[in-house]
């Protein structure tokens, strides 16, 4: 199959949706992230990827999930080719720039992993009898993952920008739900539990009534585990996509 003749491949109006790469073709209609011939508002069926696959979260690895149903053919090069547009090739420098340093991929692991780490020694903590130094470990962790909260969700953005366009499936409108709802229970879990704890070790400056045993800190580490393992599985979706 020549590109040309690939092209008429692009998805839309009920025709199949096929791509290829690396010379072979594959078939993606059943995909739901190929809905429409559109993918992640990036790419479109009907097109050779192999010099863009490698900008994409999970590169050529997921194709191979799909069946092959074809070979591309070489073309002889067209004469008085177009230009290529200056903006798209700007963009085209950030997309390279940005795969190269995975900047959002960095960052929100250290989120994703201290809020989980909070929320276990919490557990331990309640386990011991309300041990504060457990308690004390899990606040600090707490506030040092509800921080680190703010470079991920930046990352983020410049990763939706960059990567996608701007254009948000199903999975990337719950991340950034979920993530608006991860800072400000986290943001909460952290002032309450610091201010348990001071009260702890300053019992004179209780002026305020404190919550007793810091309550509202254990109930906010422990609606931070869904709330995690939500955007981890919506963030799988992504990168592995059907």
């Amino acid at each position: 199959m020549t590109i040309e003749e690939l092209k008429k491949y692009d998805g839309k109006e009920g025709r199949p949706a096929y791509v290829a790469c690396n010379g072979k073709i594959y078939d993606v209609t059943k995909s739901d992230f190929w809905s429409g011939g559109s993918h992640m508002g990036r790419f479109s069926a009907g097109e050779d990827l192999t010099s863009s696959i490698g900008l994409s979260p999970h590169g050529e690895a997921n194709l191979f999930r799909y069946p092959v149903v074809g070979e591309l053919t070489a073309e002889a090069p067209e004469e008085g080719k177009k230009s290529i547009d200056p903006a798209a090739a700007k963009k085209l420098k950030y997309q390279e720039l940005y795969a190269e340093y995975h900047p959002h991929p960095m960052m929100v692991h250290f989120p994703m992993g201290m809020f989980p780490l909070a929320f276990f020694l919490q557990i331990i903590a309640l386990i011991a009898g309300g041990s504060f130094y457990f308690t004390f470990a899990s606040v600090t962790a707490m506030a040092f993952a509800t921080l680190f909260t703010i470079p991920a969700v930046m990352t983020g953005a410049l990763s939706f920008y960059v990567n996608y366009n701007c254009k948000a499936n199903v999975y990337l409108k719950r991340k950034m739900i979920l993530s608006a709802l991860l800072f400000i229970v986290g943001a909460y879990a952290s002032a309450t539990g610091l201010k348990a704890a001071y009260y702890a070790v300053c019992p004179s400056a209780q002026g305020m009534a404190s919550e007793p045993l810091g309550m509202g800190y254990t109930i906010a580490s422990i609606l931070i585990m869904p709330i995690i393992v939500a955007i981890g599985y919506n963030g799988g979706k992504i990168t592995w996509p059907r």
